[in-house]
């Protein structure tokens, strides 16, 4: 049943971020594979054009002057789906300028360039203190009315659609470099409606993750169970 309700999940941000949230609607073809049919009011743009995109800074293991200070930033292993890992982060070094440039905000995007994960994003909820982000990690931000976590949740259809083995090389490691990042279909809704896409996911999606929750619990408490179980038979302790 858990595997079940992570694909029901999926099929709900499918459903959401491609033919939204308003009910039945007149639909025409998007020209585009990944998105099929779209409500007639909506038009496919690419991300590039209504957000920013910063890509971080690459290792720095010395300053290069005084001016240089010891900062934490975000890399690959901070970035999923499922939110920002909330852990203690890697150091390095940063001067004045660099920390103006590479500075996260809360409500940023932030984008995963490369490895395993990429292409995996998550929206920045909190940030006890200033943090970075290193060459792994793309920084994205709405130039206007376009909405972060509408372009989230896009991003994991995409991805769990398989759209990252496309467009990226992964007979190595795969890059989904900015200007990858940049090219991705976009789709302009009326305005308003990316934020009502939003808010209905986040809260679907909670909904889910709270029931997937109780039931991966439940598999750890009946694991634990048949361990003392076991022990208990082989060891003479329980009588059969």
């Amino acid at each position: 049943s858990i595997e079940e309700y992570k694909k029901l999940k999926q099929a709900i941000i499918t459903q959401a971020v491609t033919k939204g949230v308003r009910g039945e609607r007149e639909m025409k073809d998007s020209g585009n594979p990944w998105f099929g049919q779209i409500p007639t009011d909506w038009k496919l743009s690419r991300v590039g054009l209504h957000f920013s995109i910063i890509l971080g800074k690459m290792l720095c293991t010395a300053p290069l002057n005084d001016t240089y200070t010891l900062e934490p930033y975000y890399c690959a292993a901070d970035v999923h789906f499922d939110g920002v890992a909330d852990s203690e982060r890697k150091r390095m070094w940063f001067s004045p300028i660099e920390k103006e440039l590479y500075r996260v905000s809360v409500g940023d995007l932030l984008v995963v360039e490369g490895g395993a994960g990429a292409g995996g994003s998550a929206i920045v909820e909190k940030q006890d203190s200033d943090t970075y982000i290193q060459n792994s990690i793309m920084i994205v931000r709405s130039k206007g009315s376009a909405d972060n976590r509408y372009l989230r949740y896009l991003l994991e259809f995409l991805v769990k659609q398989g759209y990252i083995d496309i467009v990226c090389n992964k007979a190595t490691i795969p890059h989904f470099t900015k200007d990858k990042l940049s090219c991705v279909p976009f789709c302009l809704c009326p305005t308003g409606e990316q934020k009502e896409i939003a808010d209905y996911l986040d809260a679907k999606c909670t909904e889910i993750d709270g029931l997937i929750a109780k039931k991966e619990l439940l598999v750890k408490e009946l694991e634990s169970y048949k361990k003392s179980l076991i022990y208990e038979v082989v060891t003479g302790k329980r009588e059969v």
